[in-house]
């Protein structure tokens, strides 16, 4: 997220990770899922990342049972809030992508306040602060099935 950008943050995370832009995909016996992480920490995917998306989204998607998209910054807002808001563009184009494309679900954390809401196919969930004596500090667990996926938000 855009705190792993501050305080020699992101060549920590590049030393540990590699990349901030990746996918990975769970194999069960009865389907294969994609699990795709985009870097949102600049407040935009940016046109190259973006490009990359779009291309795999085309040439890929179709290969898996169901998708989940992670990404930092949250593209729709259930409060009002001075936090960084994405380009009203590029969240337009995300949005058509996530519903030609059959996106499951988008999983954000940039406001810190749990929320959830469906547009179009896509559920979008809004994680809470992981931060020691947040009241709603928790987690989220995914439930893949066959023909769905369920979640819930488990405290701390």
């Amino acid at each position: 997220g855009n705190h792993d950008v501050y305080f020699d943050g992101w060549q920590h995370y590049m030393r540990v990770f590699g990349s901030s832009t990746y996918y990975f995909v769970v194999n069960t016996p009865n389907a294969s899922d994609v699990y795709i992480c985009l870097d949102s920490s600049g407040g935009t995917l940016g046109s190259l990342q973006l490009h990359w998306f779009r291309t795999f989204l085309e040439s890929s998607r179709k290969n898996y049972r169901h998708c989940i998209v992670f990404t930092h910054n949250n593209l729709l807002r259930f409060r009002p809030t001075l936090s960084t808001n994405p380009y009203v563009e590029e969240v337009q184009v995300l949005l058509d992508l996530f519903l030609r494309h059959r996106v499951d679900f988008v999983i954000t954390g940039h406001d810190h306040i749990r929320d959830s809401a469906i547009f179009g196919n896509t559920t979008h969930i809004t994680m809470d602060a992981l931060l020691d004596m947040n009241p709603h500090a928790g987690y989220l667990e995914l439930y893949v099935r066959e023909d769905e996926m369920q979640y819930s938000f488990e405290k701390l």
